[in-house]
């Protein structure tokens, strides 16, 4: 049957039945199919619609059930405005710009359908709460927006766009989809909503949330992804807890946000970990990092990519972040802080990595209690004054740490085990070395260094000296170190055990292995390049 008028059927009574049985109903493109106005409890199934402008439209109705139809060729599927009540399932959505729209409309259902449209969203949510959109196979996205209290649950996205995306809606529940070759799931100027327990893959981003806050991202599975799997800008008091994100590039970025919390997070076989930038009061704590480490890095390699970055967790430009107890493996730089203040890096465990912590031009920061096993540099400053450096377990590696142009840091109760060099200076004044045990080859290395030494234990290696010590001008006494050396070890005459009062750690005497100023400045100015370019990069690329 061909309807050419504006309106195909009207149905103007409650209580009415229309079943098609496969019969078919044909538009001339600008018309309406079937009209439901101010009418309740109405049926309509097995009908094949084809060429309207809206093929069902209900306005100011409830208790509708629509149901085992097959819409095609149409502008839009079905409408529901300030409709109530409603049931839209087992129906076929094909080459539609969107497929369902509720629009005003409370505690409707849409569930069980297969959609396949030609627009950006198979189903639209304008202005209404309270509807479930559930177990739908659906080939474009799902939009909410104005919207509260909806829930998306157990469908099956496939799309070019973004799989679900929330405007300015709040308390909505997204979990358990499945969604694929997308852009995820988007909130944008929501606040309240939970988004859990999805599974979304080949995607270029997997979550997005913008000018959004108090929302829980909670345990999602990311993986396969080609830009990042969760991207923060502007957002403020969100969880994001126990998410897993595998295989792709960057794990987690926050760019300009606060007061977020990054929990128990595993991020597996990235490029890169977590980078927060100009950011504040964040708290990364108990998540697991296992990174793919870029092939064949030297430390004085600059050419490392955008897709290749392999740090752990990279702070820029912010502070009073909290980075404790998480887990970091394979990774070319477990922590790079960079124009970042008062921070808090604590607890953390370091293993198979090339360097530990890094801090350029970072001040008034507190690195305590971190376990770290990597293959050069354990903990290394640059331009950074004023930290706090306790209680920490290096072992192994090059450096246990490493001071460049850095002043008024306290080291201090640190243990630094089987390293080459135990402590290194350069030009690096006024710092306060107190209370640590040094086993290392060479325990103290200085260039053009005046520093406080006191109550240190120091142990060097078998069959090399300890670095000699000398009092230095103007530089006043604090305390007493012990040495201790190990078996078949020589301490080098004028060295610690004749000193009773120790103050500082001047150019040694040439000794086995010794660096002196021209070794250590190509891997410095090498390595302050590759973190500046490194930085312009991140935050470029996104």
């Amino acid at each position: 049957m061909r309807l050419t008028g504006k309106v195909g059927i009207v149905i103007e009574r409650g209580g009415i039945t229309l079943s098609g049985s496969g019969f078919q109903i044909e538009g001339t493109g600008g018309n309406y199919g079937i009209e439901v106005n101010g009418v309740n409890n109405v049926t309509i199934n097995s009908l094949v619609m084809n060429g309207f402008n809206v093929s069902f439209l209900a306005y100011r109705s409830s208790h509708l059930t629509f149901q085992n139809n097959f819409i095609q060729n149409s502008t839009y599927g079905v409408v529901l405005m300030d409709s109530n009540y409603s049931s839209i399932s087992s129906n076929t959505f094909s080459n539609l710009l969107t497929s369902v729209n509720l629009i005003s409309s409370y505690f409707n259902s849409v569930n069980h359908n297969g959609i396949e449209g030609m627009g950006p969203y198979g189903i639209e949510i304008l202005q209404g709460g309270n509807n479930s959109i559930s177990g739908n196979k659906i080939r474009n996205g799902i939009t909410i927006e104005d919207s509260l209290f909806n829930s998306v649950t157990g469908n099956e996205l496939i799309s070019s766009g973004t799989a679900v995306n929330l405007l300015s809606s709040s308390y909505n529940r997204i979990s358990n989809n499945t969604i694929s070759y997308s852009n995820g799931i988007s909130l944008n100027s929501s606040s309240h909503n939970y988004v859990s327990l999805n599974s979304i893959s080949s995607v270029s981003r997997g979550l997005v949330l913008y000018d959004s806050s108090y929302n829980n991202v909670s345990h999602n599975k990311i993986l396969n992804l080609s830009l990042v799997g969760l991207l923060m800008n502007l957002g403020q008091n969100n969880l994001v807890e126990g998410n897993v994100i595998f295989m792709g590039n960057t794990g987690l970025i926050l760019n300009d946000s606060s007061s977020n919390s990054i929990v128990n997070n595993s991020l597996i076989e990235l490029r890169g970990g977590i980078h927060i930038n100009l950011s504040s009061n964040n708290v990364v704590e108990g998540n697991e990092i296992t990174l793919i480490k870029p092939n064949a890095m030297a430390i004085s390699d600059l050419n490392l990519n955008e897709s290749s970055d392999g740090v752990g967790v990279l702070v820029s430009q912010g502070y009073n972040n909290e980075i404790v107890d998480n887990t970091i493996r394979e990774t070319y730089l477990a922590f790079l802080l960079s124009s970042d203040s008062y921070d808090v890096i604590s607890g953390n465990s370091v293993t198979s990595s090339e360097l530990g912590i890094s801090l350029t031009n970072s001040n008034h920061d507190d690195l305590t209690g971190n376990r770290m096993s990597v293959a050069l540099t354990q903990i290394y400053l640059y331009r950074s004054d004023s930290n706090d450096i306790t209680k920490n377990v290096l072992n192994e590696g090059a450096y246990g740490m490493k001071f460049n142009l850095s002043n008024l840091n306290d080291v201090m109760t640190n243990l630094i085990n089987r390293t080459f060099y135990g402590l290194y200076f350069y030009r690096s004044d006024q710092n306060e070395i107190s209370g640590n045990s040094i086993y290392s080859n060479f325990t103290v290395t200085q260039i053009s260094s005046q520093n406080y030494f006191s109550n240190n234990v120091l142990e060097n290696g078998s069959n090399f000296n300890v670095s000699k010590v000398e009092n230095s001008t103007g530089v006043p006494t604090k305390g007493t170190n012990e040495s201790v050396p190990s078996e078949n070890a020589t301490v080098q005459k004028g060295g610690v055990t004749e000193t009773s009062n120790v103050t500082n750690v001047s150019s040694p005497r040439p000794i086995i292995g010794s660096p002196n100023e021209s070794t250590f400045l190509l891997p410095l100015i090498l390595g302050v390049a590759f973190l500046a370019s490194f930085i312009v990069r991140i935050v470029k690329k996104f």
